[in-house]
């Protein structure tokens, strides 16, 4: 298998490498806090370059399936159990985002699943935060410095999932009983759209996967 820095390179030019450049193709002008993934691999709202997300996106999800064998490596001597869901999760997430990119995204059935793309990409996220979140207790107990290398996954973990949950669940609630100007502020902020937090989300795992694989040094065998 290649090393982690060739799949780490590889994995940003499939994503973000491609969505930039889908998204300069975007005929309506891209906004990316606003307009989420998901339209630039529409041949109907991106006709000219949404192979280029849908390929580019297929692409990453068997990739970062590969690197979770990397991520568990890293993590695996102090938390085996953890980190193999963990393993899992994120395995299963890369085979899910693969699979929702090579989907028309629109009101299309899979297998019966109507809305298919977003559901399955919906479940992949799902699916990488999960597997985040199990790596938790190994980040925890890794006794190797430097200090500021377990702050950041700490970081990346717990803060977007916790923002994301908060602006995607309880702002809906607190604009349903506010004033009409409030409920413009809410309605027009980026913490509100789903968009603004795929990027989010994106950015984090990324981060959170390089930072692992190569930030952490298992502990020399005795």
């Amino acid at each position: 298998m290649p090393p982690p820095k060739v799949l780490l390179v590889a994995l940003a030019l499939s994503f973000f490498g491609a969505l930039l450049v889908a998204a300069a193709a975007f005929p309506a002008g891209y906004d990316w806090r606003h307009t989420v993934m998901s339209s630039l691999a529409s041949p109907r709202e991106n006709p000219k370059a949404f192979r280029i997300a849908s390929y580019g996106m297929a692409a990453s999800g068997f990739l970062l399936s590969l690197l979770a064998f990397y991520v568990r490596g890293s993590l695996q001597p102090h938390a085996p159990r953890w980190t193999a869901w963990a393993r899992l999760f994120f395995v299963l997430g890369g085979a899910l985002l693969t699979i929702s990119a090579l989907i028309t995204p629109g009101h299309y059935a899979f297998f019966g699943l109507a809305k298919a793309h977003a559901k399955l990409a919906q479940a992949a996220g799902i699916a990488f935060s999960i597997g985040m979140a199990l790596n938790l207790p190994a980040i925890l107990r890794y006794p190797v410095q430097p200090a500021w290398v377990r702050g950041t996954a700490l970081f990346l973990v717990v803060v977007p999932v916790s923002l994301y949950l908060v602006c995607r669940n309880i702002l809906p609630t607190v604009e349903a009983f506010a004033s009409s100007s409030v409920q413009q502020t809410i309605h027009g902020s980026i913490l509100g759209s789903l968009a603004f937090w795929e990027w989010v989300g994106s950015v984090s795992v990324y981060l959170f996967v390089a930072l692992v694989t190569l930030g952490y040094k298992p502990p020399p065998r005795t």
